[in-house]
C-alpha cells in the first residue's frame, strides 16, 4: 500500500504552472517537524494537480498550516548538462486547512528553516537495480 499523510507548513508562496498540454500544477516544499528532542524539520518535496493545484494558488501562501494525503512516486529527469536525476515526492490528492487565517491575513514575516541540500545517487538493493524486472511477483 502507498499512502502518505502529514502535516506541515508551505515553505514559500506556491506558485501554479501551466503544462503544455494545458493542465494546472502546482510543485511545492512541506515543512514537518519531528517530536524528537533536537526539534528536527523535514523538508518533502510535493506536486499538486488540477483542480488541488488551483486551490493551493487561491488559499494557501507561505507558512499556511496545511494537512495533506497522498501517495509517494518517483520520477527521472536529464537536466540541460545530461545528468540524469532521481526525484522522489508525494503526489497530494486532496487536503485539509489547518489554518483559520486566509492568505491575505497571513504574516509574511514567517521564516521556514532551510531545507538542506541533497545530492541523490543512484541505488541498488541487493542485485536488483530498477532496469531489471522485480524479484517477486505481485499476484
Amino acid at each position: 500500500m502507498n499512502s502518505v499523510n502529514m502535516t506541515g507548513r508551505l515553505v514559500k508562496d506556491p506558485e501554479i504552472k501551466l503544462t503544455s498540454g494545458g493542465n494546472k500544477v502546482i510543485n511545492f516544499a512541506l515543512a514537518v517537524d519531528r517530536k524528537d528532542k533536537d526539534k528536527t524539520t523535514d523538508f518533502f518535496p510535493c506536486i499538486a494537480w488540477n483542480k488541488t493545484a488551483e486551490v493551493i494558488a487561491e488559499y494557501l501562501g507561505k507558512g499556511s498550516l496545511i494537512g495533506i494525503s497522498g501517495v509517494l512516486t518517483s520520477r527521472t529527469y536529464e537536466d540541460n548538462t545530461g545528468t540524469t536525476h532521481k526525484i522522489i515526492e508525494i503526489l497530494v490528492n486532496s487536503i485539509d486547512f489547518l489554518d483559520s487565517k486566509k492568505k491575505e491575513e497571513r504574516n509574511t514575516e514567517y521564516e521556514a528553516p532551510k531545507p538542506p541540500k541533497i545530492e541523490y545517487e543512484q541505488t541498488t538493493i541487493g542485485d536488483f537495480t530498477e532496469e531489471e524486472s522485480l524479484p517477486f511477483s505481485l499476484e
